[in-house]
């Protein structure tokens, strides 16, 4: 019962909803062209201009995914009644050297979210 509970957990986080919108929003575009690709009275051209169509899309895409995802998001989690805002977690760093200095560390979650999307795109 409590494995249930702490999946249930997990999937109420905003932070999941987002990545979820995120995929969704990707995986929709590639899997349109995949199907256009598989289609047997597709030709070279054809092909060339999907994949060159799913290519300019990734492109603007890239730029603009965080703030879609994000707006997306907090409709989902307001239809759901869910916290709509990133949750806080406590970042660990252990120090290995006594003569290592501590480094700026980011605690702000829109901001590391931010930064995990990038490293996707």
């Amino acid at each position: 019962m409590s494995e249930a509970e702490s999946l249930c957990k997990e999937l109420e986080n905003f932070s999941f909803v987002v990545a979820l919108v995120f995929w969704q929003d990707i995986l929709f575009q590639v899997n349109y062209v995949s199907k256009q690709l598989q289609n047997e009275s597709t030709d070279l051209s054809v092909a060339v201009e999907c994949l060159k169509r799913l290519s300019a899309w990734m492109q603007k895409y890239r730029g603009t995914c965080f703030t879609t995802a994000l707006i997306a998001a907090r409709e989902i989690a307001l239809q759901l009644e869910i916290d709509h805002f990133f949750q806080e977690t406590r970042i660990r760093r252990k120090k290995m050297f006594q003569y290592e200095v501590d480094d700026d560390v980011v605690t702000d979650p829109q901001v590391i979210s931010y930064q995990l999307f990038q490293c996707y795109t």
